[in-house]
């Protein structure tokens, strides 16, 4: 089995993000090199029963056009589907959605159904994050649509 095909457990709730929810998302991007995230305004959040936000997607618009920026989920949630619950959903709500791809990701979102994209497809302000990225030179990221799989 496809670890990045899992369905999600039942008992995640994916919902708006609210302002209570913003700390523990900095904590979580944080945690993956993502320092100074602030504006969660367009955010899904996947909360566990108790709680506790397990990721979320944040989704920024630029002339019309959705781009996931970021999405994160905690390490204790990974290869159990919820990143890709949380694409779905978003695409659900904004349509198309493009983005940037953490080259270590890049396999995690083919597999979802997402498809290379050129630099250009990408806004300015999306792809000055990786122009200002220390990690740039390791990471070789890769600009993205998501196009779900039926």
């Amino acid at each position: 089995m496809n670890p990045y095909q899992r369905q999600p457990l039942p008992s995640w709730i994916i919902c708006h993000s609210t302002p209570q929810d913003e700390p523990e998302m900095i904590r979580l991007a944080t945690l993956e090199h993502m320092e100074g995230l602030r504006g969660f305004d367009s955010t899904l959040v996947a909360r566990t029963p108790d709680g506790h936000v397990a990721g979320f997607c944040r989704v920024r618009e630029f002339d019309g056009v959705a781009y996931v920026n970021p999405l994160v989920t905690a390490k204790e949630y990974r290869r159990q589907g919820l990143g890709a619950a949380l694409m779905r959903e978003a695409f659900l709500t904004w349509g198309e959605l493009r983005f940037v791809a953490r080259g270590y990701a890049v396999g995690f979102y083919r597999n979802i159904g997402s498809v290379p994209a050129k630099w250009t497809d990408i806004a300015p302000q999306i792809a000055c994050d990786c122009n200002e990225c220390e990690m740039l030179p390791d990471c070789n990221p890769l600009p993205m649509i998501y196009h779900p799989k039926q």
